[in-house]
């Protein structure tokens, strides 16, 4: 392997590692937060709170599998920078949301 490929290789390395960790975080930002979303929220009930979590879970596991298959077709690249792109996009649209129901969508 080449110096510079080396290097490339570091780089890629790190952004997935930085894109995992961000991943980690916001999953335990969720948890961490469960409490905190009655209070945002009013007249919210336990069940729609766990909800929030459940939603984020099941969302996040039924996309690995075509993400995978998605990323053999058109290369891992572009569906990595996809993926973080629509998390992105789906935690801004979170925090932005008016109530808990919008949340859950």
């Amino acid at each position: 392997m080449r110096e510079g490929d080396l290097g490339a290789a570091w780089r890629v390395l790190a952004l997935v590692c930085a894109a995992s960790f961000v991943s980690t975080l916001d999953i335990t930002v969720v948890v961490v937060a469960f409490n905190d979303i009655r209070h945002s929220f009013t007249n919210v009930s336990r069940a729609e709170r766990s909800w929030v979590i459940t939603v984020y879970t099941i969302t996040a596991a039924a996309l690995l599998v075509p993400g995978g298959r998605l990323s053999d077709r058109v290369g891992c690249a572009r569906v990595f920078l996809l993926g973080v792109g629509l998390f992105t996009f789906g935690s801004l649209l979170s925090g932005l949301a008016p109530s808990v129901r919008v949340l859950i969508g």
